[in-house]
């Protein structure tokens, strides 16, 4: 699965990009920064491709943790030029950046041009960029084969999503943010039937899930509703009590909301996206039975309404009436036999 970050290119990268692929620059280099994609390093080719590639591309890595490179070949395809592309990720890079260049690539590729490249390397050490790591490089993929561009973003986001952060808060194996501490203690009072709500958010800066509210709601969908953000984005516990064909049910629920009245920063809905499934799946940990869980994403508090959540738990299914033959008309007579 391709994730993508939603940021575009703008008019001033192409045009940049256009001036490399006509021959004129040896390195473009586009970061990241809030939100949008900015030409780096546009330096021109002094000698070879290969006598320039330490002086031109091992010094990127001192600036930025991030960014993406195209370096010009001097060789030609019936296109024009050919480049190698390099995601550089720093092993050292915040999580969240991590993600968004991931998942921004293929936008940047297909901007470029995938035509024009020859080559396409992830990787996450400046080492890489120098002329022997890069030959050393390049006699790996001979033997194994270079993995395409889905293989590489698949790969980064399946580490990206279960790997933990080391601090000194509490952590569970398979999620990506730790969670704090008092977090921690509210999922197990949930789970022990002392609160039947709890709210969760993740701070972004910190990088960890923390405890936003707990609650005794008494299964009431009214008060839940009135605990939903209409402005940021959350998870929520609710142990949800109701009647349905006359008898009475408890059932708990997992909601993900994201406000759609808002514009919620690219950045923190791709957190929130990222770290979902695998906290779902950790719940278990905290002593919350996952099999059964109701688990739902809404963009508005309206969507946890009694009648709405029942839906989701009772979903209607419409019944398909037996086709009946039409009566033939009214006016005709019946046959009659000839002798």
């Amino acid at each position: 699965m391709s994730h993508r970050s939603g940021i575009e290119v703008s008019e001033d990268i192409k045009n940049e990009m256009t001036n490399a692929r006509q021959g004129h620059l040896r390195v473009l280099q586009i970061v990241i920064e809030n939100e949008c994609l900015k030409a780096g390093a546009c330096l021109k080719p002094k000698k070879t491709w290969q006598e320039d590639f330490d002086s031109q591309l091992a010094p990127l890595t001192e600036s930025n943790p991030c960014f993406y490179a195209f370096y010009r070949l001097d060789s030609q395809s019936s296109l024009g030029y050919e480049f190698i592309l390099f995601s550089y990720i720093s092993e050292n890079a915040p999580v969240r950046d991590k993600m968004i260049y991931a998942s921004t690539l293929s936008t940047v590729k297909q901007a470029f041009g995938g035509g024009y490249i020859s080559r396409e390397y992830t990787i996450n050490s400046p080492s890489d960029l120098t002329w022997k790591g890069h030959q050393e490089q390049m006699k790996l993929d001979e033997e194994d084969g270079p993995l395409t561009e889905a293989e590489k973003i698949k790969a980064e986001i399946k580490l990206l999503e279960t790997s933990s952060v080391t601090t000194k808060k509490e952590t569970v194996a398979g999620l990506t943010f730790p969670v704090t501490s008092e977090a921690v203690a509210a999922l197990k009072e949930f789970a022990a039937g002392k609160v039947d709500y709890v709210r969760l958010a993740i701070d972004v800066k910190q990088e960890h899930i923390c405890l936003e509210q707990t609650d005794q709601f008494a299964g009431s969908t009214t008060m839940f509703s009135g605990a939903v953000s209409t402005t940021s984005p959350n998870y929520h516990l609710f142990k949800f009590k109701y009647e349905h064909n006359g008898k009475s049910h408890k059932k708990d629920c997992f909601v993900y909301s994201i406000p759609s009245e808002v514009t919620v920063p690219i950045k923190e809905k791709m957190l929130y996206a990222s770290c979902k499934a695998s906290f779902v799946s950790a719940l278990g940990n905290f002593g919350i039975p996952v099999e059964n869980l109701l688990s739902i994403e809404i963009d508005g508090p309206s969507e946890v309404s009694q009648q709405a959540l029942i839906s989701h738990l009772h979903p209607q299914t419409e019944v398909k009436k037996a086709f009946s033959k039409p009566a033939g008309p009214a006016s005709r007579r019946p046959r009659t036999k000839r002798n």
